[in-house]
């Protein structure tokens, strides 16, 4: 269990470095451009053909000061372990199990990097349609590829599901229709902040992420994030209230296989670097919207409109109220606030990735962390009765 603490606290700390790895090839090969989001250019090499991009021969070590003990432990190899690896053993440990991701256009990204890295990837969209009387065309439309789809992976024995939804949204109506409808119909399938509650107890594990969507009102945040955290509590609690429901009812054979509620992974928001295509990569120290320095960066469309200079300070609030709520929180700022490069070279976008790229970092660090992080820790969380609240200082 100390070896488990101490990487919790060393990947949600985020302190590390990228170091230099001239024989790293790519973890895997798209085989064809998925079709995923029109915002986010995740094929960047041709398909069928192993990516030789430079961008890809650099590898994350976290050495942070919470790393310290990790690093002097004896199982301080973990933090060197490959994607690859990682990925085979997550395979074979966790046969069987579902996995949902929930987010950004960036989250789509990371599902398609996921699915790669676990292997023989199967992708299908969700055939969703609107329910009949919710204003969204009654049954004609269907959701999009842009707000949710599934794979199989890991041969064909897990299953991973992305659901659009970028502020992670609590909006009771929609959850309801779905839920009243095992999830065949939607209140509006063009929306892109998707009923995604509803999910939750039967997946195993699940990521969520609030976006690249800022609230510059610090007070209206936090009351966000803790309407979401507080609904996520009671989504886990109703797995464990099903099976206690199957087991009174004598239902033998399924209460035999009770597993813990989901393992939840709040992944911060990314850096995003102005003029990214300009800068050497990775960059000798992080990135800073350091406006009496550069007052220009103000004017930058990315700062003026989507508020890049909020993902850092607003990362904190999350990551505090997460963890306070006994979830693990993975830090992805810190190293993508090194990395300019590994966006797409044409199309001068600084938010999301070339894959294979960075993000597979992010998977190698998930994985590491679902497959030492204890379900005991998991199975031991509680309903809160009031919406935590974040020390700001």
């Amino acid at each position: 269990m100390l070896a488990t603490s101490g990487l919790l606290r060393c990947l949600a700390e985020g302190s590390g470095h990228w170091e230099a790895a001239p024989n790293k090839t790519a973890p895997y090969i798209l085989e064809r451009p998925p079709r995923v989001s029109r915002y986010a250019p995740q094929a960047c090499d041709k398909p069928g053909k192993r990516s030789t991009r430079r961008v890809l021969q650099h590898t994350w070590v976290p050495d942070g000061p919470r790393c310290a003990s990790l690093l002097h432990h004896q199982h301080g190899s973990w933090l060197n372990s490959t994607l690859e690896s990682l990925a085979s053993r997550f395979c074979r440990r966790h046969s069987g199990s579902r996995i949902l991701l929930v987010g950004d256009s960036i989250m789509s990204q990371w599902f398609i990097g996921l699915a790669a890295a676990l292997g023989e990837p199967s992708f299908s969209a969700a055939s969703v349609r609107a329910c009949a009387g919710s204003g969204g065309g009654g049954g004609g439309s269907v959701l999009d590829y842009d707000v949710g789809q599934t794979a199989r992976v890991c041969g064909g024995h897990v299953e991973l599901q992305y659901v659009r939804n970028g502020v992670l949204d609590v909006n009771a109506s929609a959850e309801e229709a779905a839920r009243a409808s095992h999830g065949r119909c939607v209140a509006d399938p063009a929306s892109t902040n998707q009923p995604w509650l509803y999910l939750v107890p039967q997946h195993d594990f699940v990521v969520l992420n609030r976006g690249v969507w800022v609230e510059e009102n610090a007070e209206k945040f936090e009351a966000e994030l803790n309407a979401t955290i507080h609904a996520l509590a009671l989504a886990r609690h109703a797995r464990t209230a099903e099976q206690q429901h199957e087991e009174a009812g004598g239902a033998v054979a399924r209460a035999r296989q009770r597993r813990p509620p989901p393992r939840v992974v709040w992944r911060g928001t990314p850096a995003s670097i102005p003029r990214c295509w300009r800068l050497r990569d990775p960059l000798p120290t992080p990135f800073e919207f350091n406006f009496s320095a550069a007052p220009s960066l103000a004017t930058e469309r990315g700062v003026a409109l989507f508020k890049w200079h909020h993902f850092a300070p607003q990362n904190g609030v999350a990551r505090r109220l997460v963890e306070a709520a006994g979830h693990a929180y993975l830090d992805t700022y810190t190293q993508t606030a090194l990395r300019p490069g590994g966006h797409h070279p044409s199309r001068h976008d600084c938010v999301h990735w070339c894959l294979p790229g960075p993000p597979d970092e992010w998977t190698r660090l998930l994985l590491l962390l679902w497959l030492h992080d204890s379900p005991a820790r998991h199975a031991s969380s509680m309903v809160p009765d009031q919406p935590v609240h974040a020390n700001l200082k």
